[in-house]
């Protein structure tokens, strides 16, 4: 039972410290790895000195399965760790961004403003603009800003005659 534990610790504290290594961001993970290494460091110098001096071995008749086993294990930890560190990537998280309207400006709010197909004046008008309502800002194209409508189909309107509100 002593020499399963002593393995099991042995495997543990490797990949504790293989994969903290390896997945370490910043200079300050790095640094916490150092608690983990003496324990590693011990580990491994007592299963070295097991298996260099065969009086001290904790497996004398199967030291070479014991050996075979630890650096599969090891191969395959560092496999995975490669594997998955090869997913983990920095994601940036989107940020909300806060949508903008377009309303008419104080000193048009009594006019017809037309909504219009197209970014034109000679353009189809397909409405106007109400003095009271929001119209959800798309984007600007010169003079013109288009201005989502109740209908499927955006609109364009002059920016003479309008302003963006947050």
């Amino acid at each position: 039972m002593k020499k399963f534990l002593f393995y099991y610790c042995l495997i543990i504290a490797l990949f504790i410290s293989i994969s903290g290594i390896l997945s370490s961001q910043n200079t300050s993970q790095l640094l916490l790895q150092l608690v983990f290494l003496p324990v590693t460091i011990y580990f491994c110098y007592a299963a070295l000195v097991q298996f260099i001096d065969k009086k001290a071995s904790l497996f004398p008749s199967s030291s070479t399965n014991i050996t075979a086993i630890i650096i599969t294990t090891v191969f395959f930890l560092l496999l995975f760790l490669k594997k998955s560190s090869a997913k983990i990537s920095s994601v940036p998280s989107p940020k909300p961004t806060m949508l903008s309207y377009v309303v008419l400006k104080k000193e048009y709010l009594n006019d017809r403003i037309n909504i219009r197909k197209e970014a034109s004046s000679t353009s189809e008008i397909i409405g106007t603009m109400d003095k009271e309502k929001q119209y959800q800002f798309i984007s600007k194209s010169g003079l013109w800003f288009k201005i989502s409508l109740n209908t499927e189909k955006p609109g364009f309107v002059n920016d003479k005659f309008v302003e963006i509100k947050q």
